[in-house]
Parts: C-alpha cells; structure tokens; sequence
C-alpha cells in the first residue's frame, strides 16, 4: 500500500535564514522575516540551527511549501499562547451563506450560494459547516470547486450521498490549498505557555484547518499545551514521519476530514498517538473546529512508547465514520506503569446512535510484557454501531508473563452496539498460563456474524486460554475456519446465556485443547474436517443447565478416544441432525436425544438388540427408533 503523491505547489523559491538565540528580543524579528518569506508563496526554506523564538503564529496559505532546517527549532516566546505554525484558513472569518442548491438527481454535487463574503475559482476548496441535528451531514466539509462559471455560486463535489435536501443556517469560508510542512522542531514551550486544559483551542504545535492537497513531513512537535498537529476540515493530506513528545495526542484528526494518509507516527506522550474524532466532546466546548465525517483516512506504522497507540471516536451520533484503516501498530512501554493502555480504541458517544461503515484494522503487535489490551471497541451511554470489522495479523507478545487475564481484544460496548460482520484474520495469540481469553466478548451488544480465519492461539494451560469468549451478547453466526489451537482450554467459550440461539460453524480446524467449545447458552453447530487432539473434557461439552446444541456434520472430522459431546447437566441436551457418522457417542447417554433421518456412531454394544457398536439411523423419536444399518431388524 503506497501513499499518494501530493501535487506540486507554485514554482517560486525563498530562503531566509533566521538567526537563532535565546534572546527573547529577537522573537518578534523572527517571526517579521518568516512570515515575510511564506507570503511569497512557494517554496519557502527557513535555515538555521538552535532556537528561534516566534512572538504569534506563523501563517501558511495556499501555494505554500514551508522547509525547516532539521537543525532548527522554532519555539514560541512565554506568554504567547497561540499555535506555533496554522493554516490561515483557521482563523479567516465565517460567511453565513444564503444556501444550499441540490437535486438527487445529481446527488454527488452542490452550488454553494455564498451571498457576500467570498467568491471562489475552479479548483478552489470551500469549507462548509452546516447546522448539526439539521443539516445533512454530507454538506458538512471541505470541497472542491468543480464550476465556477458563476464565483458567487459555484458548484463543489461531495464526499458521500446525502440522505435529503440541506437545510438549517450554514456558514462556509475559503479554504487553502496545496500547502506543505517539511522538517524541523516545532516546540508549543508548555512550561511557559497556556495549560492543557485552558478554554482556548490555541493549545498546539500546528494547526491545519480547512486545508486540502497538503503534506507533511519529518516533522517533530515538542511540548505542547495539546496536540502536536491537528488537523480538521481537510480534504487529502499526506503526512509521514511525525516525532512527538507534548500532553496529549501527536495528530489528532477531526472531522470533517475526507482521505488523510498519515504514516509513521512515534510519540511517548501519555494519550493517544494518532486519533480520528468526528467531534469533540462538550468538554472542550473551545474547539469548534472539530464536527463532521472522518472518512478514507489511512493511518499506518504508529509507535506508542506510553500511551494508547490509535483511536477512532465516533462520539457524535451527527457524523459517519467509514473506509477507514489502522495499518501497523505497535505498543512498547517502559514500564508496568505505562502498560494499562489500550492499543487500538474505538470509542462511541454519550447518548444517541453513532454510525460507523467500514474499519480495517492491520498488523498489530503489542510488544508487551505487561500485556495491554490491543483492540477495545466500547461506548459511554449511546450505541457505537459498524457495519464491517476486519483485523488481520495481530499478535501478541509471545514473552509475555503477567497482565493478560484481561483479553487482547475486548468488545465491550452499550446495551444494543451493532457490528453486522466482524472478521479476526491470520491473528496470533501466545497467552501466558493465566490468561484466561484472546477475545472477550462483553454483554448486550448485537453482531450479525463474526469469523476467526486462519488463527492461532497457544497457552500452557487446559484450565485457561481461550481463542473467543462470550457472554450476553447476541450473535447470528460464528465461523471458525482453518485455525490451529496449540494448547489451552477451549477453541470458544459461551459462558452466559445469549440474546439468541447462534449458528456456529467449526471447519478445517486443528484443536489441541480440552474441548473444542464449551456451552453455557443453546446454539446450532455445524463441524467438518477438524482434527482434535489432547482432548480431556469434551469436543462440545455443555457445562449449563436448560441448554440445547444442535450438531450436524460436513464429514472429516476426527476426535480422540473420549467423549465427543458430553453435559453435566441433566436439563441440557444435544441433537444430531443429518449424516453425523464421524461422531461417536454413547446413545444410552441421557443428554443426547433421538431423532429423525440421522446417521451416527453408537459407541455402547449393550444397548437394545444391537449387539455390537456402530453405524445408527434414527427414526423418530420413540423407543426403538436407532436402527442398526448393518441390520434393520436390530435396534434401541
């Protein structure tokens, strides 16, 4: 997967050599002569090594492609407060525009009636906030203009459909274009500046609003107030090879941002590394940059040294999220103290139903003695809702040695969560001896179907280790395909009674473990091909009271001497539909019942006129319905 070229920008070249020092007198200069430099557009390269104190932000606009020194820092003078580099979009005034011209009959584009304020030429981005809980949200964005035959109504494309006609107050401005930041320190000087916390949303090192076809790269931000660079109401930018030390996140992504590409993120802070966030909380109130979709965005080869790696917030039930990917992720603290975090989070809202389309979530290792959670999917109050799940290749610490009793992967969402299809690929689990579970599954939630394909787990003890657990939470189907279970408990684990009666689908798996699935709920099972080894308890072993397993078989299925199903309840049962002759059970046992149109091995000679172990029909239900096929006239 390889990022996208960004567009070159205007061809006119600048440099200007700042004169570093720690005299505080020379900060206004430097900023005079930087901010001189970026006005002519271009390429603009700022030479120099040490520190150059700024007394206020410098500004980039569109046609702009700044090159720091990687010898320099540029570090803001006490008492500024501000970002240390922004976009000038971010601070351009609003226009509060006439309205919004649609047709669903052209769905993809918008006029943009801006009625004063600004015009805008082809090839021009507009950025357009609607009113939330009113307006579409498809119109909330930064756009391209596509015709601007007329400059005071020119026509944008959309990033998505819109459901209906727009309507509410909307506001737009002009955005930039074609701006890039290269190398160099960006330094926010925390300890003599605005605190984390303050109500003001000039609390980062950078700070790119409203910009399209921008870029970064190697950049480092130091110490800031919040986040190393924010980006929000962008449309396509590429950034690679971020270095950040600083409160809180190193990219933060708002919405709305359509198809960011952002690649080689390491930070030791104690927050996430990179997160995408629709909008922020009403806790931070200040930041109004933030409300719309995050959609397409790519975030690849994180390193988090303390705190949590990626995140995806979907915390305003207002905007989507959708063709998102976490590609190459990794956890390496320092310490027990740091390990509690979550690697991979995805966070839902307060109240309301949150919408969330696809997430592809690639290559992850924990790195981790200490073991933290790599992949949490959970929610404060509302429902966080996806329609498509998919993790591949993630692995955990095969030295790890304490902390996992808690799973990798946990879902644990609100009462009434969605996720229609949630897929584990080629995912790896080396579980310490009391580790009890690779991926928990919490309570209330709602899949439709979850697939395990090409796993592998492994843990030095029959009484831990288990690939999936689950309690509460209703599941259509499960599929479990051509996984290997080295050692441990259990393949699966439903250990409460389910919102409804799954569909579990067991093939091509080898199974060296206790049992292959243990039941505490009623479910269908459908096995073929699965070899099964080292079994001690039972292949499907019912371990609950008023539970009942149907099983049918595709063939090819092969078991060790002992109990292929068993119970330890006298209310739970199983029965055996259609041709299940590589199964081999006792029929005396009071826990598997008869039934119609059957085929099955019966392990007990001594039962009825049989005679002998071997292949069975059932014919009914009654007394006498196992006929022997080797001669009809036998039966139990």
């Amino acid at each position: 997967m390889t990022a996208p070229a960004i567009p070159p920008a205007a061809p006119a070249t600048v440099t200007t050599t700042l004169a570093p020092s720690l005299n505080l007198s020379d900060a206004a200069t430097n900023l005079a002569r930087a901010q001189a430099a970026v006005n002519a557009g271009g390429d603009i390269y700022l030479l120099g090594s040490g520190v150059a104190y700024h007394s206020a932000p410098l500004v980039l606009g569109s046609n702009t492609r700044l090159h720091i020194d990687p010898r320099l820092t540029i570090r803001q003078a006490p008492g500024t407060n501000k970002n240390v580099i922004q976009s000038a979009c971010y601070t351009r005034a609003w226009s509060t525009i006439t309205g919004i011209t649609w047709s669903s009959s052209t769905p993809m584009l918008a006029t943009i009636n801006i009625g004063g304020g600004f015009t805008a030429a082809h090839g021009d981005f507009i950025v357009v906030f609607g009113q939330k809980g009113t307006t579409d949200g498809a119109f909330t964005g930064n756009f391209r203009v596509v015709d601007a035959t007329d400059p005071a109504n020119p026509v944008v494309i959309l990033r998505r459909m819109p459901a209906a006609a727009p309507t509410g107050t909307i506001k737009a401005k002009l955005g930039d274009h074609d701006l890039g930041i290269y190398g160099g320190t960006i330094d926010y000087d925390l300890a003599n500046n605005s605190g984390p916390y303050a109500a003001s949303a000039d609390l980062h090192a950078i700070v790119l609003f409203g910009v399209a076809n921008s870029n970064m790269d190697h950049v480092r931000t130091r110490n800031s107030g919040k986040f190393g660079t924010c980006i929000a109401a962008s449309n396509y930018f590429v950034g690679r090879e971020f270095d950040h030390n600083g409160a809180s996140d190193a990219v933060k992504v708002y919405g709305p941002t359509f198809d960011a590409w952002i690649e080689g993120v390491h930070s030791d802070n104690g927050d996430d590394v990179v997160s995408l966030h629709t909008e922020e909380s009403a806790t931070y109130a200040s930041y109004d940059i933030s409300g719309g979709d995050v959609l397409g965005c790519t975030v690849k080869n994180v390193k988090s040294y303390r705190g949590y790696s990626v995140a995806l917030y979907s915390t305003d039930p207002a905007w989507y999220t959708d063709d998102n990917i976490f590609d190459g992720v990794s956890y390496h603290p320092a310490n027990a103290a740091d390990s509690p975090k979550t690697m991979i989070r995805l966070l839902g809202p307060n109240s309301g139903a949150a919408y969330n389309g696809s997430l592809l979530i690639r290559d992850v290792q924990t790195h981790d003695r200490f073991a933290a959670q790599a992949f949490l999917i959970d929610d404060a109050g509302g429902t966080n809702n996806f329609d498509l799940i998919t993790v591949e290749d993630l692995s955990t610490d095969r030295n790890a040695t304490i902390g996992l009793d808690q799973a990798p992967v946990v879902i644990q969402g609100h009462t009434g969560s969605t996720v229609k299809l949630l897929n584990f690929r080629r995912c790896r689990f080396y579980m310490p001896a009391t580790a009890d579970y690779g991926i928990y599954v919490g309570a209330g939630q709602v899949f439709g179907e979850i697939s395990f394909d090409d796993c592998y787990i492994t843990c030095p003890s029959s009484s831990y280790g288990t690939l999936f657990y689950n309690t509460t939470s209703s599941i259509d189907k499960i599929n479990f395909n051509n996984n290997k279970m080295d050692q441990g408990r259990a393949l699966a684990r439903f250990v409460s009674t389910m919102g409804n009666v799954p569909q579990i689908v067991v093939n091509n798996n080898y199974v060296n473990a206790k049992s292959v699935i243990e039941f505490y709920t009623s479910a269908k099972v459908h096995m073929a091909g699965n070899d099964v080894v080292g079994m001690s308890g039972a292949g499907l072993y019912i371990l609950a009271g008023n539970v009942h397993v149907t099983v049918s078989s595709g063939g090819g299925n092969i078991f060790p001497a002992g109990n292929q199903v068993y119970s330890t309840q006298g209310t739970s049962d199983f029965t055996f539909v259609g041709n299940c002759a590589d199964f081999s059970v006792d029929l005396s046992a009071a826990y598997v019942l008869r039934s119609d149109s059957v085929f099955i091995k019966n392990t007990n000679a001594a039962l009825g006129t049989l005679g002998s172990a071997g292949l069975v029909t059932g014919h009914g239900t009654a007394s006498g319905s196992w006929i022997a096929t080797w001669n009809t006239s036998l039966n139990y």
